[in-house]
Order: structure tokens, then C-alpha cells, then sequence
């Protein structure tokens, strides 16, 4: 069950970046002809403003799903990286009642899981 849950957290991972690949790559096909249509319309004209603000909005929505992305990546990521290592510095220090919290949607979760389970050992032997 454990490693179903793994390997679904790591297709919403795939699919989230799919998705925010494709709104990307479409928004910019766009902002690609509607650039077209500003150079050649003339700039007095209608066509030529309306397709300004769609270069303009394309632009955005690029610029916002990526961002989007950097920020899912790096929360869902990284984040458990810093909670990591705060943590296997307590451990270095001799303090083996420390347990690193663990998040379901962390794409590390099953190694945040072993790596709680080596604190335990440490702290098994430690007591003997």
C-alpha cells in the first residue's frame, strides 16, 4: 500500500508539471502569433491592440505558471531537505529522541520514513 501511495504522489508530480508544460507551451504558441499579427497589422488599428493584450496576457500566464511550478517544486521537494538535516544535526549532537515530521503529499516521504527508522536504531543501541 505504502509504495501505491508513493508511486501516486510521484504521477501527481509528473502530471502537475505536464500540465503546467502544456498551459506554458500553449500560452506561448499564442503570444507567438498574436506578436506576429502586431508586426504586421498596422498600429492604429484594432487588431493591432487586441493582439497587444493578448501578447500581454500570454505573457503573464507564462511568467505565473512557472512561478507556480518553481514555488510546488521547491515546497514538495525541497522543504523536507532543510527538516532533514535540522534534524541529523540533533542526532550528531546526541540527541536521539528528535523525529523528523513527516508530510504524505513530501516527495521524500518514504525516505524521511527510513531515515526515522535509523534514528530509532541509533537510539535502541544507544540505550543498551
Amino acid at each position: 500500500m505504502k509504495n501505491r501511495r508513493q508511486f501516486w504522489k510521484i504521477e501527481t508530480t509528473i502530471i502537475f508539471l505536464n500540465v503546467a508544460l502544456i498551459i506554458a507551451t500553449t500560452l506561448t504558441i499564442v503570444s507567438f502569433f498574436a506578436l506576429i499579427k502586431i508586426i504586421t497589422a498596422p498600429q492604429d488599428s484594432l487588431m493591432w491592440r487586441i493582439n497587444l493584450v493578448i501578447l500581454q496576457l500570454c505573457f503573464a500566464g507564462v511568467i505565473f505558471t512557472f512561478v507556480l511550478s518553481i514555488f510546488w517544486l521547491v515546497q514538495r521537494g525541497l522543504g523536507p531537505l532543510t527538516r532533514i538535516e535540522q534534524v541529523l544535526d540533533k542526532v550528531l549532537e546526541g540527541d536521539y529522541k528528535v523525529r523528523l515530521g513527516v508530510r504524505e503529499k513530501d516527495l521524500l516521504y518514504t525516505f524521511i520514513n527510513k531515515v526515522n527508522r535509523v534514528i530509532e536504531l541509533l537510539e535502541k543501541k544507544g540505550n543498551k
